[in-house]
């Protein structure tokens, strides 16, 4: 095994951690936007004679939005970290110039489109609420 080779494989080690909690929270992420996507729109509320109910199934409607909601923030958060570990990488020069630019733009991007996700989930229960 080379050095290069063993730099790697001690890299991924230490970033295991980061990889495993990143992946946790996209599969809790999918699993709450299948129960969702199991849901019919039209199930949560219901008529009482003066109105409109939220039902059960709205009211876990609203739990399943607010648990990909706290999914989201705890993800922006570990990508976060990942940013000044990948950072600490790079000054104690584990990882090229190149390598670093790469991984944190991948890493931005992906805080970036998860802000937008919690945005959209947001406008969700926004329209939920005026429904």
């Amino acid at each position: 095994m080379s050095n290069e080779d063993l730099k790697d494989s001690i890299r991924e080690l230490r970033w295991k951690p980061f990889n495993d909690l990143s992946k946790q929270i996209d599969e809790n992420i999918s699993d709450f936007q299948h129960l969702q996507g199991l849901m019919k729109e039209e199930s949560f509320f219901d008529e009482n004679g003066k109105g409109w109910n939220l039902t059960k199934a709205g009211k876990a409607n609203i739990g399943l939005i607010a648990s990909q909601m706290d999914e989201n923030i705890e993800k922006i958060a570990l990508y976060r970290r990942g940013l000044e570990k990948l950072d600490q990488d790079f000054k104690n020069k584990n990882i090229n110039q190149e390598k670093y630019n790469e991984t944190s733009r991948q890493y931005v991007e992906i805080i970036q489109q998860t802000v937008s996700a919690n945005q959209s989930l947001k406008d969700s229960l926004v329209d939920l609420y005026k429904t």
